[in-house]
């Protein structure tokens, strides 16, 4: 082979000229050329073809996709191949496996199919002795198995080798195989649980953790394979590991439905979790409780110490479930428990729902022990009557009837005001029962209250207001058929996978309706894991799910926003014609659920704006310092009105700007928060339904977005579309410029944009820019390059508004010269400054112009900033002759380095006038010969 043959053989190859003589650049690094008997092509010549390929499938990888079967085959023919076979030497083929690696993972990365179709020569690779060669192949093995599981026949092979490997990135991408894969081939992965047993022993904290998180996928398919383990997996439930224990948990969760006597044995284990401070642990270890107190009810008393331990922690919201159980089917034990859940139910570190619930389930206690609390218990309750929350003011109220009927006198103690008469006693019952009960709900509850009230102190007004929230006092339906028999039903009836999951969903979607808060609750749990695995069907009920979107109950409401975001792709026409109830979710008080109903309005905006662009006002309001997620959503929400419909945010420029003000910055803290919620497993558990976060994560990952928030990019359009709205909002661009240093940068850059666009009117602001200019602020990094970039932009259109700074100005570029010199970052600053320097120039009286010899240091900076430098000096030279030759000499220097002749416009004007044409024509003759 001949290198006037071969374009890629070039020192600078032409990348086209290498494309077009690709297949030829394959051919020579195809297996038989590496055969002694037949080799004629140089070392050389065979490294430069293989550089080609692997520099066209970086550069053109849709292209290059066409040669990958030959770039697999010479692969496999160079890592598998004796050295004496491959006639290479070690560096040889180092170098030539490196870059063939590179050209795979290249060509994987932009057209996987063309790599996935090869999944024979890619299994073969897992054998080669070269470890780069294994990884590659083993990376895109677990791209291919993610997306084309089917295709892997038998992958025993592949999931032997990899998590067989000695290499723990390899071991990696296998555990993600065998995650990705048992689905698919149950059989064939649930024969590699032994290897991943041992790996969660692994030195590597990623590799243990995939290894768990491979497990708990195998669990999902073959739990009674996987419970053969049992024990062995239990000894890692106290690992010092937070997110692997929160993994081995979910295993445990799948294993608690086919043997949750087993499971029962890890109590203490649990109950260890519960008191940990890793809070994705706790949680699904809060989880596994409830879920054993559905699965043994005959088991519960067990549970005492247990919840005592946890409700003094303070752990996890999903305590709530085996407490109820535990008050509901064996209240005696519960006793144990009972002033500890009223404690509890006062405090404000529990959510709404599950501090109601502790009061329910002291209610359940109370009516079949008689059990009363004591009388500090119920002061300590007494301030929840005048909550703004009306379940937790009925649930209170149940309590204390309850509590009444037994010991009349402790109920009237606490609630008789200071120096009330005893006959006015039930009063203030009568009073709690209209403002927090339906009427027909409670009917029988507000009956007796009504009675014995007019029997003391004559007839009490039971007419039930307007906003009354509904609850069924007595719970009948729990009693006559417990939850779990119905979830039980409908979770078996989706792991059949068969036809009657039908009548199942319809019987579920049945309990959606019904007036009692306990049925709800367990119908939309079981409803939402309807929604995971059969969402097409699901989608058919969601004008039911809609209906609970403005549930009075937190849960409840929260459950049916998740629901309908999930549900969203698969039906999206109700839930885009009625965005009322997630405009009204925005001001809830439940985090999960103002984020779940933010997120479905960007579902709603992405398909359709015109509804909500009458809303905007609302949109606006809910953009909250302290609801950073949500507020980050409904500005995407923002964002994609104002690029359809600009008309409708043009009014409310100005809260907008003030919205921008706002320090809406997410701390490690709120990210870890955001971390805890997207956790698919977790939402996967039919008794834990929290918000999936996965799009605004995303998101907010995508480009750091929590300094470039969505909000700029809406007001950027909005600017777009009508210049003239910084002149008529100078106010609020004032106040971003003289804020902290993210607001001044995004002052900046809207006064760039508008400047760009033509604006005049931008001239207002040239005190404001030649000010901060002046201040340590525009040498933040932060602000720095957009200061430099609205000085460009300005200076193209309002440079004569500039002139009476000029002197400041320049002293200004003199003391940053000086003083960040040799700091990269302040290049460009300096360079816009001086081009804003020469275009006022042009606008002033030569009288004032300012002496050259302050300029002469600009041109040891770079092009961009000599070519402003010496067009400065041509313009001061005929004012200040007496320093030309100082200048003249300088600029012949400059000249001789610049690398731009376009850049010596400047250059050629001064030494002209100057009369310098032999010196110029002297440095263009040495420096420009070309």
């Amino acid at each position: 082979m001949q290198s006037d043959q071969a374009p890629y053989l070039d020192s600078d190859p032409d990348p086209l000229a290498v494309l077009s003589h690709l297949e030829a650049a394959i051919e020579h690094t195809a297996p038989e050329v590496f055969d002694r008997e037949t080799d004629d092509v140089s070392a050389s010549d065979r490294m430069a073809a293989t550089g080609a390929v692997a520099t066209t499938a970086a550069e053109h990888p849709l292209a290059a996709s066409q040669c990958a079967p030959q770039l697999l085959t010479v692969l496999t023919h160079v890592t598998t191949a004796t050295e004496t076979e491959a006639s290479l030497t070690q560096g040889e083929r180092q170098r030539l496996v490196r870059e063939l690696c590179g050209a795979l993972r290249d060509i994987a990365t932009e057209t996987p199919s063309a790599v996935y179709d090869h999944l024979t020569d890619l299994q073969t690779l897992l054998a080669a002795d070269a470890l780069e060669a294994r990884a590659v192949a083993a990376e895109v093995l677990a791209q291919a198995a993610d997306e084309y599981p089917a295709q892997f026949q038998h992958p025993d092979a592949v999931l032997s080798a990899t998590l067989g490997d000695s290499l723990v990135s390899i071991q990696r991408h296998g555990a993600d195989i065998a995650a990705t894969l048992c689905a698919e081939w149950p059989a064939e992965v649930s024969a590699n649980i032994p290897t991943l047993i041992d790996l969660l022993d692994a030195a590597d904290d990623d590799l243990r953790q995939k290894a768990a998180n491979a497990i708990h996928e195998i669990s999902i398919v073959t739990p009674s394979r996987v419970a053969e383990d049992t024990d062995v997996l239990g000894a890692h439930l106290r690992d010092s590991d937070g997110h692997f224990r929160s993994l081995i948990i979910l295993v445990f969760l799948e294993l608690a439905e086919v043997d949750h006597e087993a499971i029962w044995n890890y109590a203490d284990d649990i109950r260890w979790n519960l008191t940990q401070s890793h809070e994705s642990a706790r949680e699904r270890a809060g989880v596994l409780l409830a879920r054993l107190s559905i699965l043994s009810t005959e088991k519960l008393p067990t549970l005492v110490d247990i919840l005592e331990t946890a409700l003094k922690v303070e752990t996890t919201e999903s305590l709530s479930i085996p407490v109820q159980q535990l008050a509901n089917i064996h209240p005696a034990p519960a006793t144990e428990l009972y002033d500890l859940l009223l404690q509890e139910a006062t405090g404000e570190d529990w959510e709404l729902d599950t501090r109601e619930d502790f009061i329910i389930a002291a209610y359940w206690i109370t009516e079949a022990t008689d059990a009363v609390p004591a009388e500090e218990t119920l002061e300590r309750l007494k301030p929840v009557l005048s909550s703004e929350h009306a379940a937790l003011r009925a649930a209170v109220a149940l309590l204390y009837l309850e509590v009444h009927e037994i010991a009349p006198t402790k109920v009237e103690n606490t609630l008789r005001a200071p120096g009330e008469a005893a006959s006015e006693d039930l009063t203030e019952l009568a009073w709690i029962d209209t403002d927090a009960f339906d009427e027909q709900a409670t009917a029988p509850v507000l009956k007796q209250i009504q009675s014995q009230a007019e029997s003391k102190v004559g007839e009490v007004d039971t007419t039930p207001p307007d906003t009354a929230d509904l609850i069924e006092p007595t719970y009948t339906w729990a009693r006559k058929e417990n939850p779990s028999v119905v979830l039980q039903r409908a979770v078996d009836a989706m792991q059949r996978e068969d036809r009657t999951v039908l009548a199942e969903i319809d019987e579920v979607v049945s309990y959606l309706s019904r007036n009692s808060r306990v049925t709800q609750r367990v119908a939309i749990r079981v409803f939402y894991l309807a929604s995971l695995k059969h969402p097409q069907q699901a989608a058919r009920h969601l004008d039911e799910v809609l209906d609970l979107t403005t549930s009075p109950f937190t849960q409840i409401r929260r459950s049916a926003l998740w629901i309908v975001l999930t549900l969203v792709d698969n039906n999206p026409k109700p839930v885009v014609e009625n965005p009322e109830p997630f405009l009204d979710g925005l001001t809830h008080e439940d985090r999960l659920t103002r984020q779940a109903a933010a997120w479905t309005l960007v579902e709603i905006s992405s398909r359709e704006t015109s509804g909500l662009a009458a809303v905007v006002d609302q949109l606006i309001a809910a953009i909250e310092t302290e609801h950073v997620l949500s507020s980050f959503a409904v500005e995407v929400v923002l964002a994609d009105i104002v690029a359809t419909n600009p008309e409708s945010l043009q009014p409310h420029t100005g809260p907008l700007l003030e919205k921008l003000q706002l320090g809406l910055r997410a701390d490690p803290d709120e990210f870890k928060t955001v971390d805890s919620l997207v956790d698919l497993e977790t939402t996967e558990a039919e008794d834990e339904i929290s918000l999936s976060l996965f799009p605004m994560k995303e998101f907010l990952n995508d480009q750091n977005r929590i300094d470039e928030r969505p909000l700029m990019s809406a007001l950027l359009s909005l600017f777009l579309f009508d210049s003239s709205l910084s002149v008529k909002h100078s106010d609020g661009i004032r106040d971003l410029l003289g804020g902290a240093a993210r607001d001044t940068k995004q002052g900046l850059w809207l006064l760039g944009l508008t400047a760009r666009a033509g604006e005049p009117g931008v001239a207002e602001f040239a005190e404001d820019i030649s000010t901060l200019l002046l201040t340590e602020k525009a040498l933040n990094p932060q602000v720095t390059e957009e200061l430099a970039d609205c000085l460009v932009s300005v200076t193209d259109v309002i440079p004569a508004a500039f002139v009476p700074w000029v002197d400041e100005l320049i002293s200004r570029l003199l003391e940053i010269e000086e003083t960040a010199a040799t700091d990269a970052d302040h290049h460009g600053l300096v360079t816009a400054l001086l081009g804003l320097i020469s275009a006022c120039l042009t606008e002033m009286d030569p009288e004032r112009y300012p002496t050259p010899d302050r300029f002469l240091a600009f041109l040891k900076y770079d092009d961009d900033a000599g070519k402003h430098a010496t067009s400065i000096l041509g313009r001061l030279v005929d004012t200040y002759p007496s320093e030309g030759g100082e200048a003249r000499e300088a600029i012949v220097e400059w000249c001789a380095s610049s690398q731009d002749t376009a850049d010596l416009v400047g250059a050629v004007e001064f030494l002209t006038r100057t009369g310098s044409v032999s010196t110029l024509n002297e440095t263009f003759e040495t420096a420009h010969e070309d």
